[in-house]
């Protein structure tokens, strides 16, 4: 057998996610909440990636659409669809995802980071 890197038990865990058949990992310690999917109340001139605002625990979020953002199509939600509800740098949004599967250790196995910097800046470069 193969000796194998120890995991790192400073490392963050990650949430595994779903977008375009595509799983991905968020940084759970970015996590606020995983909450069911429900529609967005659209917001006039917003960058095409923005699907609208939603009303969470008393704080208006955007809602970024992950598919669109990642250049894919948009699909209608169906029962897996879930916004996972995210804070990077003291900015509070939700992601539009296909799917939620499993929150794991860090490790190489993990899937791709979403870099949710990178988003953010996106979405405000759209603006």
């Amino acid at each position: 057998m193969a000796d194998q890197p120890a995991p790192d038990e400073t490392a963050p865990a990650l949430l595994v996610i779903e977008v375009a058949g595509e799983r991905l990992a968020l940084p759970a310690d970015a996590l606020r909440e995983v909450a069911r999917w429900r529609d967005p109340t659209p917001v006039p001139g917003a960058p095409p990636p923005i699907a609208g605002v939603i009303s969470q625990r008393g704080a208006v979020l955007p809602v970024l659409d992950l598919r669109l953002a990642r250049g894919r199509p948009a699909t209608p939600p169906d029962r897996a669809t879930r916004l996972v509800v995210v804070r990077h740098a003291a900015i509070d949004l939700a992601l539009l995802v296909d799917a939620v599967h499993d929150l794991l250790p860090a490790s190489a196995a993990a899937p791709p980071l979403v870099d949710l910097g990178a988003l953010i800046a996106a979405a405000q470069s759209h603006s």
